[in-house]
């Protein structure tokens, strides 16, 4: 038996197979061998969908090489704690496969321009300024990847990213001296895991519900804020802190956000920040000479081609005119401040859009998600129905390229998207107010809402 096996060892096929098996193995490690027993252990599942032992070893070994790539010659693979790595990966994987489900759920996602367009203007893949072949299969096989897989991952990054931006109007806190105001919002610290699970970036906090409830309740909303890593701007334990912008650093520059909140929104003149007290970055004048002001902070932080966001919350929270005084000051934040793109909130819904000088100007973005279901008075304005926002710039120019918006719905505090009944309503609504400021909105078979 013992000689029938030796020579079976000698054999050209046993040697063949031999070889394989020593290649898979360097390759992909003693894991490997879950490929030919069908066997890949689930590690975590997120929603009823597995990461499997697999997909943990393959993402750690991009790890390494994505930090091997990084430190150059200064690399030195013994500092990497094994369990910490594999800790991190997991985490990152979560939150990636988490994000990933909201974007499908909500119908967000990257075309094939879009994805194009990022891969070749990578500054990693471009040889004297131009988007060199080569270069690129050489770079994403060094962290990992084949070409369909980079271009499926950044198809994803692309979709996650589009999720990470918003307003929050309440305070984040327990404190319960409560201002006499009427209505009070606040949100549990605890749920602060809502906006990290999505990874939200920034939170613009310049309106009337910060302070809701008092000085103490402002200060743990930016605590809260700042531990879980989102930036915020708009407010502050001092006017420095409240008027300074939230950079965000994107791959093809960074985005200065500036936010104030107006009083036209019922915002107390007594809760603008000082030098010794916390408040926000209130706005008393819509006038040209507050502009300008704006526009000194303004060109004291940006470089050359930084894109500038005003996000401003004023006005009333129902009905559909623009009153001049606003318009006027859109127009000098542009004209004399040097902002890319106004942000306006405050109305519960959806108002008309103006493009000024190529730069847009929304004058109020609706509520995305709120609890006003069952409230009843406004229904002629719709207020159970939302847009999810996607403006891209042209950094050279400095004028919109794309503004692409997505009709939502809520229904028993969750978002799902519009019908083609409810989208054409939103349509035919922002075409009739657009017209007015000069716009027009077309529905994309897709079932999107673009201007023109």
């Amino acid at each position: 038996m013992l000689q029938k096996l030796r020579d079976q060892t000698q054999s050209l096929f046993f040697k063949v197979l031999v070889g394989a098996i020593i290649f898979v193995l360097a390759i992909f490690g003693f894991g490997a061998f879950n490929l030919f027993l069908n066997t890949d252990p689930a590690v975590a599942s997120v929603n009823g969908e597995d990461i499997t032992q697999n997909d943990l070893a393959m993402e750690a070994e991009r790890e390494r090489r994505r930090l091997a790539a990084q430190f150059g010659e200064n690399f030195d693979p013994n500092l990497i704690d094994p369990i910490m790595l594999q800790n991190s990966v997991i985490n990152q994987l979560i939150s990636r496969m988490l994000l990933s489900q909201a974007a499908e759920d909500l119908g967000v996602g990257a075309s094939d321009k879009q994805i194009n367009e990022i891969v070749i203007s990578n500054p990693n893949f471009l040889i004297d300024g131009q988007f060199e072949e080569n270069t690129y299969r050489r770079v994403v096989n060094m962290l990992g990847y084949t070409p369909r897989e980079f271009l499926a991952l950044t198809g994803e990054l692309i979709a996650v990213e589009q999720l990470r931006n918003g307003v929050l109007e309440t305070a984040i806190t327990t404190n319960d001296a409560y201002a006499p105001k009427g209505i009070n919002y606040r949100m549990n610290p605890k749920n602060v895991r809502c906006l990290t699970a999505l990874k939200v970036d920034c939170c613009v906090l310049g309106n009337n519900h910060v302070l809701d409830w008092g000085e103490a309740g402002c200060v743990e909303t930016l605590d809260v804020l700042g531990e879980a890593g989102i930036l915020t701007a708009g407010a502050g334990r001092t006017t420095a802190q409240a008027t300074a912008p939230a950079v965000l650093q994107t791959k093809r520059g960074r985005v200065l956000v500036f936010s104030f909140g107006s009083t036209t929104s019922g915002i107390p003149r007594s809760w603008g920040a000082t030098s010794t007290r916390p408040g926000i970055n209130l706005v008393t004048d819509l006038c040209e000479s507050t502009a300008r002001t704006i526009g000194a902070q303004i060109r004291a932080r940006r470089d050359r081609k930084d894109i500038v966001v005003a996000s401003i919350h004023w006005g009333g929270n129902w009905g559909y005119e623009v009153p001049p005084g606003q318009r006027a000051f859109a127009h000098a934040l542009i004209d004399e401040a040097g902002v890319d793109i106004v942000h306006g909130h405050s109305s519960h819904h959806p108002k008309g859009i103006e493009l000024h000088h190529g730069k847009p100007v929304l004058y109020g973005c609706g509520d995305f998600i709120n609890d006003y279901e069952g409230i009843s008075g406004h229904g002629a304005y719709r207020g159970d129905l939302s847009l999810m926002y996607f403006v891209a710039m042209n950094r050279d120019t400095g004028r919109l390229e794309r503004l692409e918006m997505v009709p939502m719905k809520m229904k028993r505090f969750r978002l799902h998207r519009a019908t083609r009944e409810d989208a054409e309503w939103l349509r035919d609504t922002l075409a009739r107010e657009g017209q007015k400021l000069g716009t027009g909105v077309t529905l994309t078979n897709e079932g999107t809402l673009e201007i023109t």
